[in-house]
């Protein structure tokens, strides 16, 4: 296909993905590869025949499945928020990486010996990973309380709230881990 196409074929699954229930941004993770520069700085040409790795050929795949189960809706068809209810507790889940994983709860910690290959991880995956051991070491102390999850990495703060990481890495962490919006 060339790249023309395939820049329409992403906008209109851009465009598509708010309006069919259910479906998060990490169906679009991947699909930016071909956009890639080229040594100068530029994007493929319109008329660029380009070539789909296994990874874009894979979310490709699980865009064709939805699209044939899952109806698209109005967008008056959305759910109404619900009001917001005080809970009693609000526990605050603290982590930080440091080159030294470890989070905090309350007077409760962990903390975790990196080896030598997490040594090397970028700061912001060990951060973002630090923020899942928490979340799954004090899920057990903190269920059904209100949460807040406390960490200086805007990194992981941006990934958590638009529910999308950019770089490879963190989309593995993001995905594997289960804190994929609607996961």
């Amino acid at each position: 296909m060339t790249f023309g196409d395939y820049r329409r074929v992403i906008g209109f699954l851009v465009h598509l993905r708010p309006f069919l229930a259910g479906i998060d941004r990490t169906l679009l993770y991947g699909m930016y590869d071909p956009f890639e520069v080229d040594h100068r700085g530029h994007p493929p040409e319109a008329g660029t025949i380009i070539k789909l790795s296994r990874r874009v050929r894979e979310q490709a795949e699980r865009w064709c499945g939805i699209l044939q189960v899952i109806s698209g809706m109005f967008i008056s068809g959305l759910p109404k928020p619900k009001p917001l209810v005080a809970s009693r507790l609000t526990s605050h889940l603290f982590s930080d990486a440091a080159l030294l994983g470890s989070g905090f709860l309350h007077g409760f910690y962990w903390a975790l010996e990196l080896d030598d290959r997490a040594m090397h991880l970028p700061i912001s995956v060990l951060e973002f990973t630090a923020i899942i051991v928490g979340v799954i070491v004090f899920e057990p102390l903190v269920r059904g309380e209100e949460n807040v999850i406390c960490t200086d990495s805007m990194n992981c703060v941006q990934v958590l709230e638009s529910g999308s990481a950019h770089l490879a890495l963190m989309q593995h962490v993001h995905v594997v881990h289960g804190l994929a919006v609607g996961r």
